[in-house]
């Protein structure tokens, strides 16, 4: 059984709801003078709007869109001049931008000998020393939300 927090959602769900959100925020605004962050990002629905869209079933470039965003998951798309815009949402202008899904890197390594590899020998780490909220954020930034640690342990 998973573990609930106190608003009923699964740890697991949680995560996903924060992650859509960073995605978001970093991926859709990297490069624009403003920043918005999650906690910028109201309860209800999002709308990214003005946006191109790479839907990655064929090589096609959906243009000027709008995409609504409830609870984590996408659940409208449409032409920005006929898709309307919950009241209340917070909106996103992605003009410029382009939205694609999720990117996935499956090789990679967090901890052990074999992060310390890419560091000379005066400058390796403990794993006490290693900061992972540093080295996984940029991951984020860039639209990977899914990772294969490689020879991970369960604490990991």
């Amino acid at each position: 059984m998973r573990e609930k927090n106190s608003s009923g959602r699964s740890r697991r769900n949680n995560f996903i709801h924060i992650l859509a959100s960073l995605l978001i925020a970093a991926g859709m605004l990297t490069g624009c003078g403003t920043v918005t962050t999650p906690a910028d990002i109201a309860p209800g629905a999002t709308a990214i709007v003005h946006v191109n869209v790479i839907p990655m079933d064929r090589e096609r470039v959906l243009p000027d869109q709008t995409v609504i965003v409830r609870e984590g998951r996408i659940s409208g798309i449409g032409a920005a001049s006929r898709t309307k815009v919950p009241p209340g949402s917070t909106m996103i202008d992605g003009t410029g931008k382009y939205l694609i899904p999720a990117l996935a890197d499956m090789h990679v390594h967090m901890k052990g000998e074999a992060w310390n590899l890419m560091f000379p020998p005066d400058k390796q780490y403990s794993a006490d020393e290693l900061d992972f909220s540093r080295f996984l954020f940029p991951y984020i930034a860039n639209g990977v939300t899914t990772i294969q640690v490689m020879s991970a342990l369960p604490e990991h």
